[in-house]
């Protein structure tokens, strides 16, 4: 499965709020088997922090996520063949906890849909990164190596064989790094395995543009 997700978000109250949304557009790729393309379901997010302190950057924020069925595919069933046309609404919790060039961040949410025959799924996520270069104005203004762990645990339909939906308890281990070009475009990699089973899949690698304005 290969899936391209273009965003674009904007933040306003000093900064303080922002409003989001992302569009997935994915490919299912088997070469000689079966093939197909497809635009996903449209999810709108909203932020907002809860408390800042901007001199050593800690936060603490809060938000929602809304994920419509606007997809004229469902690549994110939890098993072949199965469609659901629910709302997934997803309140989280997310943080940033920063000492020196060392840092912690993460989210822990619930995703509950509307649909009861869907999965509730509980997540949450732990990134560790440290600022290995700095060079605030420069062509590479910062380079930083970063490790994450993510959790996902299902709260009803346990299990891969449920009928008629299951999804399995997850963890999923990645490195990864990213690089901020002239203070404004970081491009991030990364490349995480399920050390879980059963595993839907055995590597998964992402690259991730963005440009702040």
């Amino acid at each position: 499965v290969h899936q391209q997700v273009f965003g674009y978000e904007q933040a306003f109250l000093d900064r303080k709020a922002s409003v989001s949304v992302r569009l997935p557009y994915s490919q299912l790729v088997s070469p000689g088997f079966f093939n197909d393309t497809g635009l996903g379901d449209l999810t709108v997010v909203t932020k907002y922090v809860l408390a800042e302190d901007r001199e050593t950057g800690n936060l603490l924020s809060t938000g929602l996520l809304l994920t419509l069925p606007t997809g004229n595919r469902d690549f994110g069933s939890t098993i072949a063949g199965e469609e659901f046309a629910s709302v997934l609404i997803q309140p989280f919790l997310g943080y940033i906890v920063q000492r020196d060039r060392a840092f912690a961040q993460g989210f822990t949410t619930v995703v509950v849909p509307t649909d009861s025959d869907d999965v509730t799924l509980f997540t949450s996520d732990l990134q560790l990164g440290y600022q290995l270069y700095q060079n605030p104005g420069g062509f590479l203004s910062s380079f930083i190596p970063t490790v994450e762990g993510h959790l996902n645990i299902p709260l009803n339909k346990r299990g891969a064989s449920t009928d008629p939906v299951g999804f399995p308890d997850q963890f999923t281990a990645l490195g990864g790094a990213q690089f901020i070009f002239r203070d404004r475009f970081l491009v991030g990699t990364a490349v995480g395995a399920p050390l879980t089973g059963p595993r839907p899949f055995s590597l998964q690698a992402t690259v991730q543009l963005n440009y702040f304005f």
